[in-house]
């Protein structure tokens, strides 16, 4: 690939929490795509250069949810092998990540720290 540092997908439809994200995520050394819903993940995937080494994904979104891009990219053979760390408040995210097959779980409100070392740890598993 030749790139240094790790490209991250953040799919969360809050604009303030994608963009604090991708702020934070650039300053910890990750490149940072981001998308608004599971939808536009897929299109973005299904364009892409280089897939990203982890998705960061938000449950609950309009248009296309976490739930169902999650079955999406099991789904595909192209995507299937990303590790999927869900973002979540929800009290029942154990019993999603598991149905999606998630790597980990990242309760809201997300501590940095937290997340980077959950990223590191699933991108280098």
């Amino acid at each position: 690939m030749g790139h240094d540092r790790t490209l991250v997908l953040v799919v969360d439809d809050d604009e303030d929490i994608c963009g604090a994200l991708e702020e934070a995520l650039t300053l910890l050394g990750f490149r940072v795509a981001t998308a608004g819903h599971g939808a536009a993940a897929l299109e973005w995937l299904e364009h892409a250069r280089e897939l990203p080494a982890a998705i960061l994904l938000d449950i609950m979104m309009p248009v296309m949810d976490g739930i169902q891009l999650g079955h999406e990219l099991r789904a595909d053979p192209r995507f299937a092998s990303i590790p999927v760390i869900v973002l979540t408040a929800r009290a029942d995210a154990d019993a999603i990540a598991a149905e999606l097959h998630a790597k980990r779980v990242v309760r809201k409100p997300i501590q940095l720290l937290t997340l980077k070392n959950v990223i590191t740890d699933v991108v280098t598993a």
